[in-house]
């Protein structure tokens, strides 16, 4: 134990003052209380996803073009316990006659700034908004080795089967994950 962390003592019989704890504890100066702002939320969750958005469309630029892909966006209501009701854009991917659809499924979340479900016939994939340095168990993701990171850059990743890997989303894994939806497989 060092000499900022101290033993809590539950004394028996010893009534402490609840009322004057609070109010000394709030008559102290401190950092103004940051107040939380829904609609700052929203926008910068619709504004993370048309980040999302913008990279899908990057990476199949080449197969938009030549009439293989054809990519559309709508907008769709989401409901958060803590925002209420609130449109966010939603991509759809056709290939030939099938379908996928990401999905926007809120902002709200432990550990993620938001979350997209990726439909398709197989299946689907989870793609997580995280902190570029979030590590499990110690491991983190290849290009943080340096530890440069800084601690509010957000990035997209998709979510492994396991839910203990994640993968950034690049040309490469949203094309897998493509094959994945369709196929059933890699």
């Amino acid at each position: 134990m060092n000499e900022n962390q101290k033993k809590l003592n539950y004394k028996k019989g010893v009534k402490m003052n609840f009322a004057k704890f609070l109010n000394e504890l709030n008559a102290q100066k401190g950092d103004p209380e940051v107040k939380f702002d829904p609609q700052k939320e929203i926008e910068e969750y619709r504004s993370y996803l048309n980040q999302l958005y913008s990279i899908f469309e990057g990476s199949l630029l080449p197969y938009v073009k030549n009439g293989q892909i054809q990519v559309e966006r709508d907008n769709i209501q989401i409901n958060e316990e803590s925002l209420g009701t609130y449109e966010v854009p939603r991509l759809t991917l056709k290939l030939n006659t099938i379908h996928i659809q990401l999905k926007p499924e809120g902002t709200m979340l432990i550990a993620s700034k938001g979350r997209v479900r990726m439909e398709g016939p197989k299946g689907f994939a989870k793609i997580i908004l995280m902190r570029k340095n979030f590590s499990i168990q110690g491991k983190i993701p290849s290009d943080l080795n340096n530890g440069t990171a800084p601690e509010d850059q957000w990035v997209w990743r998709f979510v492994a089967p396991d839910n203990r890997n994640f993968i950034d989303v690049t040309e490469d894994s949203i094309q897998n994950v493509i094959m994945e939806l369709v196929n059933g497989q890699d």
